[in-house]
């Protein structure tokens, strides 16, 4: 497991761990929330978004993730869909409109969204960006009510 962690006096650091153990054993430092963590592109090779290890060994590759999305998490969430299944739906990711510069607000009117069907035995799921909004960026199920916070 990647993970980017806060500890109680608000320094952040990154990690990787062999689950189901939480033993930390490789470590590296992080400026503030922004960026940090990653994802594995396969069983062989972890993309770190934006931060390089400090301490540890570990028997697989690591390398840099391309920030193609704007870096920060959507860098890790898209490539990461993509990996597992997950398509475009097409090419319109929306437009993205500042409602709240206080308290940061985005809202995204028309992306395509995202689309996965892992069986045909099971319905499509789709998610639709639609801000980032009071928890970070909010994703719609459009053929649902409830909302996805990443």
């Amino acid at each position: 497991m990647v993970y980017l962690a806060m500890g109680d006096s608000g320094n952040t650091w990154n990690g990787v761990c062999r689950l189901p153990y939480l033993r930390t054993v490789v470590e590296g430092p992080n400026m503030g929330t922004w960026f940090g963590g990653g994802y594995w592109r396969d069983r062989k090779t972890l993309l770190l978004n934006q931060w390089e290890p400090a301490e540890g060994a570990v028997p697989f590759k690591m390398a840099p993730l391309k920030a193609e999305f704007g870096g920060e998490d959507l860098s890790v969430l898209y490539p990461k869909w993509e990996r597992d299944g997950w398509r475009r739906r097409g090419d319109n990711y929306g437009t993205h409109e500042i409602k709240n510069l206080a308290k940061y607000t985005v809202e995204c009117r028309g992306d395509d969204g995202w689309g996965n069907q892992p069986s045909r035995q099971y319905p499509a799921l789709t998610a639709r960006d639609i801000g980032y909004l009071a928890h970070g960026y909010t994703f719609r199920c459009p053929e649902q009510i409830g909302r996805a916070h990443v």
